[in-house]
Order: structure tokens, then sequence, then C-alpha cells
């Protein structure tokens, strides 16, 4: 391999293949393996191109096995991630430190390699969402940190058991979110790329997790004071689910009537948060 090998987005989706439909081992004779399967092309096509980026220009192996193409690194690769990160198990790995440490746009990598590999995506009338489901809570646990540190929101983490396996998974819902998905991460992954845009396109009626509502009404007035009926056009919501929402806010004392403007026909109340008259 070529040196130095920095931290690129290039070696985080390596890293991040390996982790999801990677395998990495050292048998008994202490031969290091490293290979990577997907029936995707286009994620087969793009590891190549990230081993030469990272690693230098070298031919890659490829085979196919049980209907499934996988590629085959030479051991050096292997050698040099078990360096870094000593286990790759699917159910003991955890996203390393220095990925945390690292860029917005390497964490960005990271994901979208991990969902390219691991994720489903429904579009359906009512029902629109990236969902990520893993043996490996601890690792799930990671990610769904990692989305929060790019301000992307994900639901609990449930358990199922599947075929006699304990599997663990979280859902990426409401517009926002995965509108936010969409334009930080996306995907490479032809078919999921294709129903992220349906959704996009077609979004619904765009709906807001548990305590979110309060949470973006108060986003929007840190920035600037507000009336409710503006407020309702940017949240695409009722005038009397906002006012509803405006009212809980003020019960618990974080917002206020900044001022009580005039119309011509009646009066409308200017909304601001509680330390914003005071400043």
């Amino acid at each position: 391999p070529k040196f130095p090998i920095r931290i690129t987005k290039e070696l985080a989706r390596l890293i991040a293949h390996t982790f999801a439909d990677g395998c990495l081992s050292i048998n008994k004779k202490g031969h290091a393996h490293l290979y990577y399967y997907n029936t995707s092309q286009v994620l087969i096509d793009q590891f190549k191109k990230d081993i030469n980026y990272t690693f230098g220009n070298f031919k890659v192996y490829e085979s196919i096995n049980k209907g499934v193409p996988f590629l085959s690194l030479p051991a050096p690769i292997a050698l040099i991630f078990l360096s870094k990160i000593k286990k790759f198990g699917s159910k003991v790995c955890r996203i390393p430190n220095f990925i945390f440490q690292s860029s917005k746009q390497i964490k960005s990598a990271f994901l979208k390699a991990i969902f390219d590999d691991e994720s489903s995506v429904s579009w359906r009338r009512n029902n629109r969402r990236i969902e990520l489901c893993l043996a490996n809570k601890g690792f799930l646990t990671d990610i769904q940190r990692l989305l929060s540190e790019i301000n992307i929101n994900t639901t609990k983490i449930y358990y199922k058991n599947q075929r006699g396996f304990n599997s663990y998974y979280f859902y990426i819902r409401n517009f926002h979110n995965i509108q936010k998905y969409h334009e930080l991460i996306g995907f490479d992954h032809t078919q999921k790329s294709r129903k992220l845009k349906q959704i996009i396109r077609n979004p619904g009626r765009k709906s807001y997790a548990k305590g979110e509502t309060e949470k973006l009404i108060l986003e929007k007035l840190a920035k600037r004071n507000l009336n409710s009926n503006k407020l309702a056009k940017l949240l695409n919501r009722d005038n009397s689910t906002i006012n509803f929402w405006l009212n809980k806010l003020k019960k618990k004392h974080k917002i206020e009537h900044i001022k009580i403007r005039k119309l011509k026909y009646g009066r409308e109340i200017i909304w601001g948060l509680k330390w914003s008259a005071k400043n």
C-alpha cells in the first residue's frame, strides 16, 4: 500500500462497508482475509475505486459466491484495518473514535456506506421512512449518535426476533429528518436512492415526532419574532395547531407576547422567546 494513509471519505466508506457487508478475519494458519459482498454493481465498483484511491492502483480480485458478487483484497490491507480497529465481527464491532472526531463530510460518507448496505427505504402512502436493522445494538446506538451529530433524529431503538436471531432497529421518520438525510447523506444504491427521491417529491403530510413541534417553534423564534400565521406556514400546520403549542410554551414560560399589532380587522400577536424582550 502507498503511505501515508489518511482518513478520507473514501477510507471511511471502506471501513463502513467492511463492518456492514464485509468479512475480515485471520484463519488458524495466520492468514488475513478481507472480502466485500454485495449484489449492487454500483457499490462493488465504488468499493474498488475507493480501494485504489486509498491504497494504490492495483487489480482487485473479483468473483461470485452463490450468486453474490464479491471482492477479495490483499492481506496487507486487512492487517492495516485490524491494526486500527480490533473487532469487525457483526455482533461486537463499534464505530471507532476517529470517525466521531472527523469532519462532517467523513461522517456522512461513513453513514452513507452503512445505509447503502444495511437499510431499507419504504415509500407507501402512509409509511414513508428509512429503517436500519442490525444484530448489534451497540453499533446501532453508535450510528444513532453519529446521525444526531449532524442533526438527524431517529426513533428509539426497537427489538425484534427474526427467525430465532435477535435484531435491533430504528426508523428515520418525519419529512424534515428524511429531507436532512437526503441533503446530507443520501444513497449510492440505485433502488434506495430512487425510493428516497420519491419520498422527497411526494412527502404527503409533513408530520413531526413527539416534542418536535415545540422544538421547531423555538428554533424559528430564536431567529426572529413571528406571528402564529407565519409559524403555521413555515411548519405546514393549521393555525389552531400552532396556537395550541404556542399557548403550551407560554405556560412553560419559554415564550411570550413581544407585542400586539393592530390590523385592519382585529389584531395579531407577535411571539418571541422569553428572553428576547430582555436583550
